[in-house]
This record gives C-alpha cells, structure tokens and sequence, in this order.
C-alpha cells in the first residue's frame, strides 16, 4: 500500500476517534499514540513502514489537519520536521573509583605478620620443644609457627581506606546528564530554538520549556535517556565557557529529520523511541 492510501486510512481513524473525544484538532503526540495504540493501524503502519516513515506519517496527517494538502503536508514532513536534541543537567556527585592502597581487591596485607599469615610461635622461642625439655611446644606442635590472630592465618586484612570495598569516592565532583530528543514541526519555534542555542541556565530552561508547552500540537518527545557524565565539573566548565547547575539545559543540536542517521529505532505499544548516531 502506498503512503497516500496509508495517509487516508489514518487520518479516517483519527477524525473518528476526534468525534468521540469531541476534540477538534489532534496535535502530532495524539496522532503516535492513536497509530501505536490501535491495532488495526498499528499492524497497517508497522507492516508497510520504517519507524522514520511512521514518523513523517504522523507529521503529514498532523498538516493535514492543519489545512494543508497532500503533497505540501508530505513535503512539510521531510523538510520542516527536526530533532532537537537537549543535554538536562542532573544531580552532582562523587563517582566511586579504584582504590589506590588495595588496587581495588578490598583487601590488604597484614601488618602483623607481613602477610605471611603466621608468626614465630613465642611459646617455645622457634623450637618444636617446649622450653628446652624435649616436649612438643603445645602451640606449634611443633611447627615453630602460629597462625596470625589478627588475619585469621589469611595473610590480609580487610582494607581501611575503602571498608573491603574496593573502591572510594573521587575528589572531583561529577555531574549526570540526561539527553532528551523531542521532534519539533514548527519554524518559527526551530528559529528561535536556533537563537537560543548558545544559552545555558535556569531562566533559559524556563523559556525552553515555555516554548515546547505553547507549540504542544506540533511537537512530541521522543525519548529521554541517561546519557554520559563529566568527571570533573571545574573543567568542563573551563572548556565549555559556562557554570552548570542542576536544572540547567542546553540545546545540543537542531537537527532536520532527514538529515539525521538513525543508530537504533524501537517501537512499544506507546511512543516510537529514536536515537541518533554521532
């Protein structure tokens, strides 16, 4: 089936399902959601279309809505669709790391016995004899050794520095971000994301907000991931020229839709998840 006759069974379905909601105009989340949680369009799409293609599918019927006509809701799809791709700035913290006095084996060598796990039996001076009489030393038997109480006869201890853990917490502060993907079918919203992108910090994570809430309609998320964190914070603010705080976001890229090289899609039952390759 081609996509025009696909476009038509879709956008049937959903004027449908807009007169039971009595809602007017679908915005393109609605449009995903109803695809993905029908089943007959969900196995029509799915059978017949790449994710990236159910994607400009929604987009089309999005336009479609809107007023526009086949081919310029087709057009609009491939060329006026984006991925802005947001960096959140989480939680700071100190990331564990290898512990330098037991190389991460949460264990160290005893001191009272060298780690040899034994000592000089003190009962009968290093002689298998019991004070020169010819007996057998009751606390060697005659080994001339005792096992180190202090190691249990181990020859290691449980690590100070890092409790037999193996690992402690870094010096520098480490910061935890998020990667969040929205697709985005508006141009006058992509010109000002495109205006903003050098600002970072909180009234600038207000106004981004602001913006994706008063586009709602033309606008979906995608998919909001953990992606990476940075050792230490004083650098990456020396390198990037910024202060960072949690809360803080920063526009990462503009991307238009076609432009982009997929690394992974998925599709479940409620959103289509789409990640890029860098």
């Amino acid at each position: 089936m081609d996509k025009l006759k696909i476009t038509e069974v879709v956008k049937k379905f959903i004027e449908k399902t807009l007169n039971n909601a009595k809602t007017p105009k679908p915005g393109v989340s609605y449009i995903i959601n109803r695809i993905l949680k029908l089943p007959a369009l969900k196995l029509l799409v799915t059978n017949n279309l790449t994710p990236k293609e159910i994607m400009e599918l929604a987009y089309t019927v999005f336009y479609l809505f809107e007023g526009y006509n086949f081919k310029e809701s087709d057009w609009k799809s491939k060329n006026e669709v984006y991925l802005v791709v947001l960096n959140e700035v989480g939680e700071s913290y100190n990331r564990e790391v290898s512990c330098d006095d037991c190389m991460n084996s949460g264990n160290e060598e005893c001191e009272e016995c060298e780690g040899d796990g034994k000592l000089a039996c003190g009962y009968c001076d290093d002689r298998d004899t019991t004070r020169g009489r010819g007996h057998t030393c009751v606390e060697c038997y005659g080994d001339e050794y005792t096992s180190c109480s202090k190691c249990e006869g181990e020859g290691q201890i449980e690590c100070q520095s890092c409790a037999g853990r193996g690992q402690v917490e870094n010096e520098y502060e480490s910061i935890f971000f998020n990667k969040v993907v929205w697709f985005i079918g508006d141009q006058n919203m992509k010109k000002t994301l495109s205006d903003m992108q050098s600002e970072l910090g909180e009234d600038y994570t207000d106004k981004v907000y602001d913006l994706f809430d008063t586009s709602k309609g033309s606008v979906f998320l995608s998919i909001n991931y953990s992606e990476w964190d940075y050792e230490d914070v004083f650098d990456f603010e020396k390198e990037n020229g910024y202060d960072i705080g949690e809360g803080d976001t920063k526009i990462e890229s503009i991307i238009p839709i076609e432009n982009t090289k997929p690394k992974t899609y998925k599709i479940d039952d409620n959103t289509i998840r789409y990640q890029l390759a860098y």
